[in-house]
């Protein structure tokens, strides 16, 4: 799984805390059969997960590459929902299958149109939703009878932050989320951390991206000067009207 993923699984579930029927029972991952969950959490709760990830690489641009990303959304209760203003749906075949209609819209609209930083976030990783499958679940276990949906949309996500670089951009939004907020503060850092790692010069991430060898990227003019070896200079050409001027730029990480 790439970070995008662990992106957009985080910020959704995030901005589903509190939008819903759920209230603050949304998981992230819960790895537990959902008959198995029901049993133990009668009461409405949802599940955010992240599945298959599929992508288009051209070269060795893993990073880069465009892909299909599927997140995966369910919504379970067991129990009668009680609403405000002292109407409850019963517990009952219907009174579920409502429940989970009325939980549903709730989601669509947290991913659509909800105003909070967090599905701002969210609808900014996803980029856009190429398709949306909703699968119905009823049985009754164990005697306790529940319904469940399980909603998967296929997003196409931001692409993934460059190896070897402080984060820009959207990953920057993220991070500062992630320490303003009290749940996810502890992981900030480490997001950081990860998407750095190493540093890494630009001519080896060009290298990189274009899939070359070491070989092939001398061929081609891209590395380091050899010891001994001087840089040539480059500038810009530049017209008033009237004048030509040229301006020498400085050596950039000793690229070639």
């Amino acid at each position: 799984m790439s970070l995008v993923a662990y992106a957009v699984r985080t910020t959704l579930w995030r901005a589903l805390l509190g939008k819903t029927y759920a209230q603050d029972r949304v998981y992230d991952s819960q790895v537990a059969p959902i008959d198995e969950t029901v049993q133990e959490q009668p009461e409405p709760l949802i599940i955010v997960a992240t599945d298959d990830e599929a992508c288009d690489v051209s070269g060795h641009d893993y990073l880069g590459a465009s892909r299909d990303l599927d997140v995966v959304i369910e919504i379970a209760l067991a129990s009668e929902l009680r609403r405000g203003g002292g109407m409850n749906i019963p517990h009952t075949d219907e009174g579920l299958e409502m429940a989970l209609n009325f939980m549903t819209r709730q989601v669509m609209r947290v991913l659509q149109a909800e105003d909070d930083p967090w599905a701002e976030l969210f609808r900014t990783f996803a980029l856009s939703t190429k398709k949306m499958a909703a699968r119905r679940g009823a049985s009754v276990e164990k005697g306790v009878r529940f319904a469940a949906r399980q909603i998967v949309l296929t997003i196409a996500p931001l692409h993934e932050p460059e190896f070897g670089r402080a984060p820009s951009g959207a990953w920057t939004e993220l991070i500062a989320a992630m320490r303003a907020d009290d749940i996810l503060s502890v992981f900030a850092d480490g997001l950081e951390e990860e998407i750095v790692g190493t540093a890494i010069s630009d001519w080896a991430r060009l290298k990189a991206r274009l899939g070359l060898t070491g070989a092939g990227a001398s061929a081609v003019g891209i590395g380091p000067y050899m010891p001994g070896e001087a840089p040539a200079q480059t500038g810009d050409l530049a017209s008033d009207g009237d004048h030509l001027s040229f301006q020498v730029q400085p050596d950039v990480e000793g690229q070639s």
